[in-house]
């Protein structure tokens, strides 16, 4: 391992942004402590969705096979809405252990939440693509 190398990968939902509020603020903060960044970029800035998401990890993996994974002690992954479902599969690619901050996760991640190194799960109570019943049993 480094030295206390440390990185964050931002994965955007299908607005494939990542200069939204919960995702800006979270690049600030582990900036400041330390962290280097990866913002993954879906591509062309048109809204994706679910019918786009085996071409989206694609895309995902692609720039994270320029990192090195292996010489980080530290990965950490913050995710929003369908990047959600990328992280929690991105994660199962990689050989390195992963942490993860889901924020408004879609139905399809909870298959990734189980036995992954969960940080914090953030979903609305009103939420229309994830109904708070499905995440009690998590908890």
């Amino acid at each position: 391992m480094g030295s206390d190398k440390k990185i964050i990968v931002l994965f955007p939902g299908g607005d494939n942004r990542v200069d939204r509020p919960m995702l800006y603020y979270a690049d600030l903060k582990y900036e400041a402590k330390g962290y280097e960044c990866l913002k993954i970029n879906y591509g062309d800035g048109e809204r994706k969705s679910l019918s786009d998401i085996e071409n989206i990890k694609n895309i995902a993996l692609s720039q994270m096979g320029k990192i090195d994974f292996s010489k980080y002690d530290d990965i950490l992954f913050v995710s929003k809405s369908l990047g959600t479902i990328i992280a929690g599969q991105a994660a199962q690619t990689l050989v390195a252990k992963v942490r993860h901050i889901y924020l408004t996760p879609l139905q399809g991640t909870l298959e990734y939440i189980k036995g992954q190194d969960i940080q914090i799960v953030l979903a609305g109570t009103a939420d229309k693509y994830l109904e708070s019943v499905h995440i009690k049993p998590l908890q």
